[in-house]
C-alpha cells in the first residue's frame, strides 16, 4: 500500500467531500436521511449521478408524490443564495417537462459554518410574499441549509437523528447510543475506506 493511500485512510473524515458523497450517495442511507429530514415515508428512491452533488428522484408514499432532492456539501458560503438559484435553474432546464408536471424540489446544502450566525441547525427557504409571510407562491421549491455549527440549545429545531447527524459529520465521533442513521453512515464510511484503500 503506497504512502498516499495510507494517509488517505488515516486522515479520512466523513466531512471531506469525497467521503461524504461516497457514503451519503448510497440509496439506503440517503433514503433514511431524507425521511428523517423531511419527515416523509419514501416508497422508492433512485440516484442520478452528478458532479459535486447527489441528486435523487424520490417517490413518497402519500398519494405517490414525486420529489427531486439534491444534496450538496458546501465549504464556501459566499454567494450561497446565487448557488441555490444556479442549481434550481439547472434542474428546471433539465426537467424537459411542462411546468405543471414539475416535481416538488428540495435543494439541501450542508455547511460547516453558520452563514447567518443565528445558531440554527436548519434554515429553510420558500417563496413567500414580502407583504404577508403567510402568503406562499406554492411553486414547491424548497432550499434547505443544514448547519453543522449550530448551537446546542437549538437542536430541537430538527429531529434528534438529524441533530446527531450534524454533530457526527462535524466531529466524526460515534457513540454507543448513537441513532441508527449515524451508525449506518459510520459503518458504511468504515467499509468504503477499506475498499478504496485496499
Amino acid at each position: 500500500m503506497n504512502n498516499n493511500i495510507i494517509k488517505m485512510r488515516r486522515g479520512a473524515k466523513i466531512s471531506d467531500s469525497f467521503w461524504f458523497y461516497e457514503v451519503i450517495g448510497q440509496e439506503s442511507i440517503a433514503k433514511n436521511f431524507i425521511e428523517k429530514l423531511l419527515n416523509v415515508r419514501i416508497k422508492s428512491i433512485c440516484k442520478n449521478e452528478m458532479d459535486n452533488r447527489i441528486r435523487f428522484e424520490v417517490l413518497v408514499d402519500d398519494n405517490e408524490k414525486k420529489y427531486d432532492v439534491e444534496i450538496h456539501r458546501v465549504t464556501n458560503i459566499i454567494d450561497l443564495g446565487k448557488r441555490f438559484r444556479y442549481y434550481q435553474d439547472i434542474r428546471d432546464l433539465e426537467a424537459n417537462e411542462y411546468y405543471k408536471e414539475y416535481k416538488k424540489s428540495y435543494i439541501i446544502f450542508l455547511c460547516e459554518l453558520d452563514c447567518f450566525k443565528k445558531g440554527f441547525p436548519i434554515y429553510t427557504f420558500e417563496n413567500r410574499a414580502v407583504e404577508n409571510s403567510e402568503i406562499t407562491l406554492d411553486d414547491e421549491t424548497y432550499k434547505i441549509i443544514l448547519n453543522m455549527d449550530y448551537v446546542e440549545e437549538n437542536a430541537k429545531m430538527v429531529s434528534d437523528d438529524i441533530a446527531e447527524f450534524l454533530t457526527y459529520v462535524r466531529t466524526g465521533i460515534i457513540k454507543e447510543d448513537s441513532c441508527n442513521l449515524v451508525k449506518n453512515i459510520h459503518e458504511e464510511f468504515e467499509r468504503r475506506k477499506k475498499i478504496v484503500t485496499k
